[in-house]
């Protein structure tokens, strides 16, 4: 399960700096659930008492919070931070600059428009999409998309990229993307820049499966493949179907049962297995017949096993291969 809206908030509040007693205000203020509210806290640092604001936001396209800002006050003297993904100013830090004192703070220096292009090359989009970021920030709209094309094995995907301004800012966030490829659509949310990256949302459409680690509501991590059923529509796009660590797939034990060698002396197997769970179909070399075949190969956890193709299109399971074996 994911941390609920309140958990996220108060690791937010944690990080910045601000103390456990906020925590039962803010659980009453979400409760209300109005579209914005704030929270007062005191503090002291080398003997001076600073007052601070703290600015929570709904989010236009969702029932949760987020801690847009927080204003400091010392001496008569008031600053505004921002605050981005939970990240900013902490509130010590805040205090050293209305002291006077110089910071170099990588979260000050960062603009919207980097994090945002930081979003977009962890998630695969060239830098051609840049640009046109810049110029749709540039026209201040409450939302706006950019359209993005890509190669991949000598098919054209086509990608619409959606971002949203949060309610009583200025900030974009990037929120979702939709890929189409040979007339199949599937939408993906991204959450705080993370999320499938366009090659292995091209992999998801091929019809292959992709791994990912994630965490549940008490900070355990757990492991999932997920793969579309083409055969289920939802909404514009298909069902997800997702299969878990007890569903019995392990693909180093799948791996062991292949007698093969590696495309190239640059690879290890743990490269191998990086790359099998982005959903990628790799060469492989298998031993028959004394000698060395060229395959390529791709997991299936549906299916608990690694589909083999040969020059054409037959799959061939591992077990088929692993009877070639006891053959030699």
């Amino acid at each position: 399960m994911e941390k609920t809206n309140y958990e996220f908030l108060c690791e937010n509040l944690r990080f910045l700096g601000f103390g456990p007693e906020l925590q039962a205000d803010l659980k009453q203020k979400i409760d209300q659930k109005k579209p914005a509210f704030e929270l007062s806290y005191r503090s002291e640092f080398d003997q001076e008492i600073v007052n601070c604001t703290i600015y929570f936001a709904k989010s236009i396209n969702s029932d949760r919070y987020f801690l847009a800002r927080y204003e400091l006050s010392l001496k008569g003297g008031k600053q505004l931070f921002p605050i981005f993904r939970g990240k900013g100013v902490g509130l010590k830090d805040g205090f050293n600059l209305l002291s006077g004192q110089n910071l170099v703070k990588e979260n000050m220096e960062k603009t919207n428009y980097e994090f945002l292009c930081a979003d977009l090359r962890f998630l695969g989009f060239g830098a051609e999409a840049q640009i046109t970021l810049k110029e749709q920030m540039e026209q201040n709209k409450p939302a706006f998309a950019l359209s993005f094309k890509r190669l991949f094995d000598g098919e054209i995907v086509q990608a619409t990229i959606y971002f949203i301004k949060f309610a009583h800012t200025d900030r974009y966030v990037l929120d979702k993307y939709e890929l189409s490829l040979n007339k199949i659509t599937q939408q993906f949310t991204i959450f705080k820049g993370k999320g499938m990256t366009l090659k292995e949302g091209y992999n998801l459409l091929s019809g292959r499966a992709v791994f990912k680690e994630k965490k549940g509501k008490n900070g355990t991590k757990y492991n999932t493949w997920s793969q579309l059923d083409q055969t289920v529509k939802v909404g514009a796009g298909f069902r997800v179907n997702t299969y878990y660590d007890s569903y019995g797939f392990n693909l180093d034990a799948a791996l062991d049962k292949l007698n093969f060698e590696l495309p190239s002396p640059n690879w290890d197997r743990q490269m191998l297995i990086k790359s099998l769970e982005k959903g990628n179909r790799q060469p492989v070399f298998l031993k028959e017949n004394g000698g060395l075949k060229k395959v390529t190969i791709e997991a299936n956890p549906k299916e608990k096993t690694i589909n083999i193709y040969d020059c054409s299109p037959t799959i061939r399971h591992d077990e088929e291969i692993q009877e070639l074996g006891n053959e030699n």
